[in-house]
């Protein structure tokens, strides 16, 4: 019997160890595309979170519920830095830490974020009105709409600690923006902002095109 166990012990141990070899090649090789993708796109890769960008993204709503498992949550940041700004591409990795998430679910999005010296923000969160939205607003949670652009108002919901600010940010070039382009969340603060899509992570190649992207909303809101 205790020769059986021994097999036993030996065959676990063996299977350990090719599974830690799998892994150490499909991450190498993960590395290596993204360092590539990294180098068309004429950006920077690291494969773990800088500590600029954790310092920045702390106490956004994605994140805040993260704490200090923030840093363990962030992989892949791609950047582009200059002496105003820098502009991050990352994998963001959690559990219910948004609002309107459902505890112990796992979500993962591509985030853009962008830290300016052009950006000069009131505290604001962007999102998509789903049922949950509704149901805030009903209760008195406060939700921003615009006359003006009854689209965006019936899609986005937006909510703030200083409507004037934001009432003035959001003229009518971003109204009609995110009025052809729903599903975005954005939220912003002082120079510092975020844009993603709840739950939606991209490929490599996807990549690029989320860049411009991110760069396109970022301009909406420089001053």
């Amino acid at each position: 019997m205790w020769i059986f166990w021994v097999l036993f012990f030996i065959a676990a141990m063996l299977l350990v160890f090719w599974m830690l070899r799998i892994e150490r090649v499909r991450l190498a090789t993960h590395v290596k595309e993204c360092r590539e993708a990294a180098a068309r796109m004429g950006v920077a890769y690291e494969y773990d979170a800088p500590d600029t960008l954790v310092a920045k993204i702390k106490g956004f709503d994605l994140t805040y519920s993260d704490g200090d498992r923030l840093r363990n949550g962030i992989r892949d940041v791609f950047s582009r830095t200059s002496s105003t700004e820098n502009l991050y591409l990352f994998l963001h990795q959690h559990h219910g830490s948004m609002p309107g998430a459902v505890g112990g679910m796992g979500h993962r999005e591509t985030v853009g974020c962008l830290v300016s010296k052009r950006l000069r923000l009131p505290r604001f969160r962007l999102s998509p009105e789903r049922p949950i939205e509704k149901i805030a607003s009903m209760f008195g949670a406060q939700d921003v709409d615009f006359d003006s652009h009854p689209a965006f108002s019936r899609s986005y919901f937006l909510n703030t600690n200083d409507e004037t600010a934001v009432r003035g940010l959001f003229d009518p070039t971003v109204l009609g923006f995110f009025d052809r382009h729903p599903g975005f969340h954005v939220e912003g603060n002082d120079d510092t902002l975020v844009i993603y899509q709840f739950n939606k992570s991209l490929s490599v190649t996807e990549l690029p095109e989320f860049l411009e992207t991110a760069k396109q909303i970022s301009d909406l809101f420089k001053r």
